[in-house]
């Protein structure tokens, strides 16, 4: 429920509350670096068809940092990369600590190579591994490099399901922070 607060920024202009409460926060060993633990709310992440998360409808529970796929589509995982454009490539939605935002990953239209596009045009280093024994992206990690030089390391993931004609298939719908 975080691509809410990327695509429908909290601001008195856009309407849209801050109602957030921290719940922890973790002394490090530099000042400038903050880790806590937060629950926010959204409008709209109560609107139909959205599923209440682990800390209920509307509320997200921000923690540390993670990556969210919104699938555009079929699944990336199931399209051979030739076939993964800019305009069917499935959305990736992130937060770390201080910095939130989306990016896309397709096939570049002037030659083979595949292109990592920030949408929120933030100047974090986005990087990716994938497993280059196959055709289709697949995606096995992300690291993102911040301002400062931090890097936020997404090795584990979460396994989601989709539906094929062949039946239902397991894909990675998202990355978590599992090293800073």
């Amino acid at each position: 429920s975080f691509k809410n607060y990327i695509n429908a920024g909290v601001s008195p202009s856009t309407g849209i509350p801050s109602v957030g409460f921290p719940l922890y926060s973790l002394e490090s060993s530099d000042a400038g670096f903050p880790v806590s633990v937060s629950l926010s709310y959204h409008p709209y992440s109560t609107l139909d068809g959205n599923p209440a998360g682990e800390t209920g409808l509307g509320w997200t529970l921000f923690k540390g940092g993670s990556i969210n796929r919104a699938i555009t589509g079929d699944v990336d995982e199931t399209k051979n990369i030739t076939d993964i454009t800019e305009a069917e490539a499935d959305i990736f939605y992130y937060t770390i600590p201080g910095y939130s935002g989306k990016f896309n990953i397709y096939k570049s239209s002037t030659g083979s190579n595949l292109v990592l596009n920030n949408i929120s045009g933030s100047k974090l280093k986005i990087e990716y591994t994938r497993n280059i024994n196959s055709t289709k992206l697949i995606i096995n990690s992300f690291k993102i490099t911040d301002d400062s030089g931090y890097q936020y390391f997404f090795n584990d993931y979460n396994i989601g399901t989709h539906s094929t004609s062949g039946g239902t298939k397991n894909h990675k719908s998202g990355f978590e922070l599992n090293q800073v």
